[in-house]
């Protein structure tokens, strides 16, 4: 609804005449005394809130003086505060009757017919005020619209050209006129508008832009490249400009002209989201390398207090593999804004991928305190408690987060095998075999939950059956190095140890991790072969092995059982 300037009310009743100076009114008021008390005693109500009161009073006052205009519009806008725009309109339209020259009254009758959707009234009242005052751009303008929405196209062109007229050739109103034109299939004088226009506005990008789609639409693409090419040549700092034509070259198949067009616009004087969503665009049609960092660094540059930069800058590093610095960047990010989760979210991941367990579970707290109800996030917290060997915050933190898990959701199946880790942590087996069974029942196919299951099993040397059983289904489906490493292991455990050697070394590199690595020095060992097992143990303590066995083990050439 168009709000009505209660703010002038006061004014207005303060200077208004509290007897109408309506000429020939023999019908004053028997007692003026009590009209003027009933009039201001509602007034008084109506600045104070108290709006039944104020109508009672107000419609006393006009019942003691009939030909008062004052307290009908009293009455209206007391009825517009409650919202009752039918009984303000009412109201409004006896106070213009008793007043017919108060173009105040006038004007806010019209309005209203509008909030009611009653065009046909509203056109009159315009009509009504036209006549008081001609040349009122704003009421022009107005009935124009009116005009318009009832099929009289050519009226509401005279209308606009009128209000033109008043205040000069304006862009919006030529647009419209455009438009009007062309539902009357008069693309001659259409175009001749945006022409006059735009000799008055020579760089307004609307006015541009609305020829141009045009001439797209009406399949006049030569043209329409013509007038975008004016437009950059006549204003190259015209960020508008520079992603029309950008926008062209992509219609057109011209890739690299659109992307060199796109990153000429977005080093000009465009919004932040103008830019973010071009270069979005770059980055997703996988522009180079090299023009990216450019748009990064320049962006960050420009808006270096803005979450959207840092964020943008995030996600380009993650795309180049610089994991670190895309951490950083998401980080800054969140110093600008926290109110985003898809920013925590990148954070959380990359401290996954990058170890940064203290961190992790850090920051998926911090999370937690901003979305508490995000499953998520309880289980990287859960899974960075269990990491930092911390079972029982990691037991708990699972545990609460399960309530926001969905039933039968895949994820539920993650919860229960972040609880098996944390329960095998704490040598509760029995516990910790049920949650990963619960796993595995959630979601049968799940690799994963079969590698880590089959891996706790041997390394407690608990149930090496079924440690064996679950790991050759899942080599049977991915042998990737990470799970013949795991089968390698179960046969170790299992006593199989020329088996296990046998493995390993297929799955040994230059790359191989730290725990591939003393895995293979332990098969030589058990194997009768002493001299490369040191070799490989001395490669493990290099890699970073996290086994306090390990040292023992390289100064005695024996082999200890594992201690993480």
């Amino acid at each position: 609804m168009r709000v009505l300037t209660f703010v002038l009310i006061a004014f207005f009743f303060a200077s208004c005449k509290v007897v109408s100076t309506n000429k020939g009114s023999s019908n004053q008021p028997t007692d003026k005394k009590e009209f003027t008390q009933q009039f201001h005693q509602g007034l008084r109500a109506k600045m104070s809130g108290q709006l039944e009161e104020a109508i009672n009073f107000f419609n006393k006052a006009s019942q003691l003086s009939p030909n008062e205009d004052a307290p009908h519009f009293a009455l209206a806008q007391c009825y517009l505060m409650k919202n009752d725009v039918q009984n303000a309109a009412i109201s409004t339209k006896k106070a213009a009757e008793l007043d017919p020259l108060n173009t105040w009254y006038l004007q806010e009758l019209a309005y209203m017919y509008k909030e009611l959707n009653d065009q046909e009234n509203a056109s009159k009242i315009y009509k009504q005020l036209l006549k008081l005052q001609p040349n009122k751009a704003e009421w022009l303008f107005e009935y124009a619209s009116l005009l318009e929405n009832t099929g009289k196209i050519s009226e509401a062109i005279e209308m606009l050209t009128k209000t033109e007229n008043e205040i000069g050739i304006n862009t919006s109103i030529s647009i419209r006129k455009f438009y009007l034109y062309l539902k009357l299939k008069n693309e001659k004088e259409a175009l001749q508008t945006i022409e006059k226009a735009k000799q008055k506005f020579p760089k307004d990008a609307r006015l541009i832009a609305t020829e141009i789609d045009y001439y797209f639409e009406t399949k006049q693409d030569d043209k329409a490249f013509q007038t975008m090419e004016l437009l950059v040549k006549a204003d190259p700092s015209n960020g508008n400009a520079h992603k029309l034509l950008g926008d062209y070259y992509f219609r057109s198949n011209q890739r690299e002209k659109g992307i060199q067009e796109f990153v000429l616009a977005i080093k000009c004087d465009l919004t932040l989201d103008d830019r973010m969503k071009m270069a979005i665009q770059l980055f997703d049609i996988n522009a180079s390398n090299e023009i990216m960092e450019d748009l990064v660094n320049y962006i960050t540059e420009v808006f270096p207090d803005n979450a959207k930069s840092y964020t943008f800058k995030g996600d380009f590093l993650q795309r180049i593999d610089k994991k670190q610095e895309a951490l950083l960047a998401y980080k800054k990010a969140l110093e600008y804004d926290k109110s985003k989760y898809l920013i925590w979210q990148e954070v959380l991941l990359l401290d996954y991928e990058l170890k940064n367990f203290t961190e992790l579970q850090l920051n998926a707290l911090s999370c937690l305190e901003l979305f508490p109800t995000v499953a998520n996030v309880y289980l990287m917290a859960g899974l960075a408690s269990n990491q930092l060997k911390k079972y029982d915050e990691a037991i708990e933190l699972v545990t609460n987060g399960i309530d926001f898990v969905k039933p039968n959701d895949p994820l539920l199946a993650e919860f229960h095998g972040q609880l098996g880790e944390a329960y095998f942590g704490k040598k509760e087996i029995g516990k910790a075999r049920d949650n990963y069974e619960a796993a595995l029942d959630l979601d049968p196919k799940n690799i994963i939950l079969k590698n880590n299951f089959a891996y706790r099993l041997a390394f407690y040397k608990n149930d090496l059956s079924l440690a064996t059983r679950l790991i050759n289904e899942v080599v049977g489906l991915n042998s990737s190095s990470k799970f013949k490493d795991t089968q390698g292991y179960v046969f170790f455990q299992d006593g199989k140890y020329a088996d296990a050697l046998a493995i390993f070394l297929t799955i040994y590199t230059d790359q191989a991790d730290n725990m591939l690595t003393e895995h293979l020095g332990d098969a030589y060992f058990k194997t009768g072969d002493k001299k490369n097992a040191l070799t490989y143990w001395k490669k493990a303590a290099e890699l970073g092995s996290t086994n306090k066995s390990l040292n023992l083990k390289i100064e005695k050439t024996e082999y200890y059982e594992p201690n993480y």
